[in-house]
């Protein structure tokens, strides 16, 4: 669910999951964690959701790429300026 949460921008969800103890470093099938498609989506507010519970910025994919490739890959500049 955090993981739908993210790519999909719902920050009220997110910020529920995360109270509620829900985990933003488990990945996906690709090694994704919840970091890598909240700047997908391009969401500051969710980006800094997880830095705040943890998320490793420099966290890598099966593909090599880190959140801060994927943001700057998508065009999702305000998520790495923050």
């Amino acid at each position: 669910p955090l993981v739908w949460a993210c790519e999909h921008g719902h920050e009220s969800v997110v910020k529920y999951l995360l109270q509620n103890h829900a985990d933003p470093t488990l990945r996906d099938v690709e090694q994704n964690i919840a970091l890598h498609w909240a700047t997908f989506s391009g969401s500051s507010k969710i980006t800094e959701m997880l830095l705040n519970s943890g998320c490793d910025v420099l966290a890598v994919n099966a593909h090599g790429d880190s959140p801060l490739h994927i943001a700057a890959r998508q065009d999702k500049y305000n998520c790495i300026l923050m």
